[in-house]
């Protein structure tokens, strides 16, 4: 691997201080040693695993890494903000695979600031192109070279307790930790660095995964149910009159769905504001009716909740902001506003209190399925933001706000975490968003593919993976298209989630449904059933009664932005292959390199019942524009 590395901090006061050290991969198994670095003593500590073979038996030598740093003696005012434990040019991983053209797996800092997938970097280590996501991600990252099949995984070990980085930066390669709260002690600790080295990244995302579930145990104590969600159809104005005509609706459709549905989830809009969680006008008759009204006709009732946000009209921040986050820069100790709102301190033991005693009323008065959003601006807040326990990092501050949530709902009510760091609730929730806000355009679908390509690994290891809403609704599969309110051109997001026409065939919401069938994870619904029309439900129920609880591999991850072949082995065994072109495609797949394929040959597809026909070498097939063939064995 590498012979040698760089380690060094960064302070607000100076660029990166590094210390070059060599031999990495010495014959010794453990490793240590001392430097000073701008007065602070900084000491590094390697441990490294016996020599592997992966199981395709490719690489006979790859090894295992794991490196953290220690400091202390640090030097009270030093402005101390990045601690980097590995260094390297980027021309010396080209070097080392025998290519120019790398790519990296971006994890996004969080799913509404940026976004997760493929990069192809530039020598520089930029972006190639305006489409792809900033080559920044956290908690873990893949770098390596699709024409040589060399590929890295650098991750950081859980369970974690910082903000961390792992990046492509002024020509070089590098992973750290943030320092974001003020130190009160004069140490530091990273979080702890693995590498590991393959050919398929597949295996190395998985492998990661396996020894982080083996570290910090998943939670799987529900099976996968089909929900109904009120935000995509009707954003934050849901009503009980709308509230009771969707029972209705729901009620009714059930005979026609290839599964019932069980949950019916209150989405934004329900309460009086951020910090205050009762009900509002939209449900005058309170929320606990709305919960009463759902149980009795069948379902179990959800809710969503946003509890670590705090508006400042709010009876929490006028007569008790002592529970709120601090700015550490203000004099008159003063709370720090981010995002325009205030932030609930979950290590106070006042935050404490109204975290518990929230989920507890609601808890007590019927919800047993609660969504928990806006969970990252805990890690996000400005390194200013000061904690009560202000020695914790940032991702043990998310863990400590989420366990108080557990315990107020009890293990026996389903919990979701959405906008959330995923390191920071494994164990916890029982199910985790991996993407954005699911909407209904083509160009949404292609950003959450993005997603799923980078966090499919993470299904049925730590919990059940939330891949957004399974929705159809358009031009072609809905008699009344009341679209979201949201979706006005001038609310369109930055980064293209919604941009261009919304959908105008059947052939774009069949491959969001595909996906989403695909992933393996929660299938919950958000159109207004009554609304649909055959050809929508139909799309529905070939989505649900293909599913299973197994998520497809992208094939071809490292290769391509939007993923195009998606496999799913087990039980079931599925291939969908997208064309996300404007035009029509004839896709040649390379049986050498896909063996998946040859499982296939014969098969329908789901969607036109075409057969798909493979030779001794190649699969070619035809799909039409912004279309998806989808091939499953077994019923």
């Amino acid at each position: 691997m590498f012979e040698s590395f760089e380690f060094g901090i960064k302070t607000g006061a100076n660029p990166i201080i590094s210390y070059n050290f060599s031999c990495l991969f010495s014959k010794n198994r453990n490793y240590e040693m001392s430097v000073h670095l701008a007065g602070i003593n900084a000491k590094l500590l390697i441990y490294q695993a016996k020599d592997e073979t992966m199981e395709d038996g490719t690489i006979e030598d790859e090894k295992l890494d794991r490196l953290k740093i220690v400091l202390t003696d640090i030097p009270a005012g030093c402005g101390l903000e990045e601690v980097i434990l590995f260094r390297v040019p980027l021309a010396r991983m080209q070097n080392e695979v025998g290519s120019r053209h790398l790519t990296m797996m971006v994890n996004s800092e969080n799913i509404n600031n940026g976004t997760a997938g493929l990069v192809h970097l530039t020598d520089a280590g930029d972006r190639s192109s305006e489409a792809e996501p900033y080559p920044r991600s956290q908690w873990w990252t893949i770098i390596g070279s699709p024409e040589s099949s060399r590929y890295w995984l650098f991750g950081f070990r859980t369970p974690i307790k910082h903000r961390t980085f792992l990046r492509t930066q002024d020509g070089y390669f590098e992973c750290g930790c943030y320092v974001q709260h003020i130190l009160t002690e004069n140490t530091f600790e990273t979080d702890e660095l693995t590498v590991f080295e393959g050919r398929n990244p597949n295996e190395l995302v998985e492998k990661f995964g396996d020894m982080c579930a083996s570290l910090t145990p998943g939670r799987f104590n529900f099976k996968r149910e089909l929900g109904w969600n009120s935000w995509d159809y009707y954003f934050s104005c849901f009503e009980e009159e709308d509230l009771q005509e969707n029972l209705d609706v729901i009620s009714m459709r059930n005979q026609e769905l290839a599964d019932k549905v069980k949950y019916v989830v209150i989405d934004m809009g329900w309460y009086t504001d951020f910090g205050d969680w009762r009900a509002n006008g939209r449900f005058s008759s309170g929320i606990e009716k709305a919960a009463k009204d759902i149980a009795s006709r069948g379902f179990i009732p959800g809710i969503w909740v946003a509890p670590f946000y705090v508006s400042w009209d709010t009876k929490l921040y006028l007569r008790n902001n002592e529970a709120c986050v601090r700015d550490g820069n203000s004099t008159g100790d003063r709370p720090i506003r981010t995002s325009g709102l205030y932030l609930l301190d979950p290590t106070h033991p006042l935050g404490e209190r109204y975290l518990f005693n929230w989920f507890r009323s609601l808890r007590n008065v019927g919800f047993k399925y609660f969504k928990i959003d806006f969970v990252h601006y805990l890690v996000s807040a400005e390194k200013n933001a000061k904690f009560y326990k202000n020695h914790m990092g940032r991702i043990e501050i998310v863990r400590r706000g989420m366990e108080i949530i557990r315990d107020a709902i009890g293990d026996d009510s389903y919990l979701l975490a959405c906008g959330c760091q995923p390191e920071a609730v494994i164990g916890i929730v029982d199910a985790c968003r991996i993407g954005g806000d699911a909407s209904t355009y083509h160009s949404t679908a292609k950003l959450q593919a993005q997603f799923l390509a980078c966090r499919y690994w993470m299904n049925n290891r730590f919990w059940i993976n939330d891949p957004d809403f399974l929705m159809v609704r358009g031009k072609a599969t809905a008699d009344d298209v009341h679209h979201n309110p949201y979706h006005g051109k001038e609310l369109i997001d930055s980064f293209g989630s919604r941009s261009g026409p919304q959908w105008e065939n059947e052939n774009e919401p069949r491959i969001w449904a595909t996906l989403v069938s695909m992933s393996g994870g929660a299938l919950t619904l958000a159109d207004h059933l009554g609304k649909l029309n055959e050809k929508g439900l139909e799309i529905i129920n070939k989505a649900i009664s293909n599913a299973t609880d197994e998520a497809a591999r992208p094939l071809d991850m490292m290769e391509k932005l939007h993923p195009e072949i998606w496999y799913r082995s087990g039980k079931k065994p599925a291939l969908a292959i997208v064309n996300w072109d404007d035009e029509q495609r004839d896709i040649v797949l390379s049986l050498k390199k896909y063996p998946e394929l040859k499982l296939f040959n014969g098969v329908l597809d789901i969607w036109t019942n075409n057969e798909l026909k493979i030779d001794e070498r190649y699969c070619v097939i035809s799909i039409k524009p912004r279309d998806v063939a989808w091939f499953v064995i077994g019923k």
